[in-house]
Order: C-alpha cells, then sequence, then structure tokens
C-alpha cells in the first residue's frame, strides 16, 4: 500500500475534500459514514496532517461524487514523499476511455511502481501478466506495476477506465 504524508510544496488534497464536502452540505461526520473511511484520518486529511492512502481517495471520491481523477486534478506529476526518509512517489493518472471491441495497451514501469486500475463506465478486462481480471463499472485493482497491462472492452457499451500509479523517486 503506498501512503502519502503532507509536504508544504505540494497541492493539498484535503483542501479539495473539505471544499466539495462543503458545497454538497455534508458533515464530516456524514463523509465518514458514507465513504467508509474513519471520522480521524478525514480530520486529518482536511487539516492537512496526511493526504491519505489510495484506498482512502477512492472510497472519499465516490461518497462525494467526483471522479478520482477529480481529486488528483491539481498533483498528477508532482513528487510526494513518504512519511520519514523513505522513498517518494511521483503520482499520475490518466483516463482511457475504451470504445466497444477496443484494447489499450499500457507499457510496464520500473520497479518500485504502484498501480490502481478503477472501471468507472462499462465493464473492461484487464490483461495483467498470464491472468485476466473483468472489472464492471466501480470495480478496481491494484497491483505492483512491473508488469505491462492490456485493457480490452468486449462489451457492447463504451467503456472507461482510470489508471492512477505512484513511481518511486529515489
Amino acid at each position: 500500500m503506498v501512503f502519502l504524508y503532507r509536504e508544504p510544496s505540494i497541492v493539498k488534497i484535503g483542501h479539495r475534500i473539505r471544499k466539495v464536502r462543503k458545497q454538497m452540505g455534508m458533515t464530516l461526520q456524514e463523509l465518514s459514514r458514507k465513504a467508509r473511511v474513519d471520522l480521524a484520518t478525514l480530520s486529518r486529511l482536511e487539516n492537512q496532517r496526511m493526504t491519505g492512502t489510495l484506498e482512502s481517495h477512492v472510497k472519499i471520491a465516490r461518497a462525494l461524487r467526483l471522479g478520482l481523477g477529480d481529486l488528483y486534478q491539481e498533483f498528477a506529476g508532482q513528487r510526494v514523499p513518504s512519511c520519514s526518509k523513505g522513498p517518494v512517489y511521483r503520482l499520475h493518472h490518466e483516463c482511457v476511455p475504451l470504445a466497444p471491441g477496443e484494447e489499450g495497451e499500457i507499457q510496464k514501469t520500473g520497479r518500485g511502481t504502484e498501480r490502481l486500475v478503477w472501471c468507472l463506465e462499462g465493464e473492461v478486462r484487464v490483461k495483467l501478466g498470464r491472468g485476466v481480471y473483468r472489472l464492471l463499472k466501480g470495480n478496481s485493482l491494484s497491483f505492483k506495476g512491473e508488469r505491462a497491462l492490456l485493457f480490452l472492452n468486449r462489451g457492447h457499451i463504451p467503456a472507461k477506465v482510470l489508471h492512477v500509479w505512484g513511481i518511486l523517486s529515489l
């Protein structure tokens, strides 16, 4: 699991969460319940004590009726340090639209990369090494990113996949 911690130079995801939550007229307690994220974690996020995990971001985005990319929009590609003097991850994301019958290949990344694939619309098959995983809308898959992957839309309607990855920068 990739943990993201605060750093003065990066855009604060907590500001984005608080802004959207308040625009929706939602209390922190309501967001905690809807997202199934601990109230203390949400408080730390909004008060810039931490930026959370990819898993918590997915849950919060769903509860706020946002795409995960909307949370990451402002800091994709910026350096995000880990706690202590450990590794630093550079976060990236892309939305991959797939027409019916279309395939999309994503090249493998270097060692130390963490990836998340989340099906936003339709149904997608994700070929990862020898395995093939079926993702329906709302399903996700996380894994180490050393392998290439292939997205396949075998359905009759367009599909859309959010691909998020963190690249280790030493």
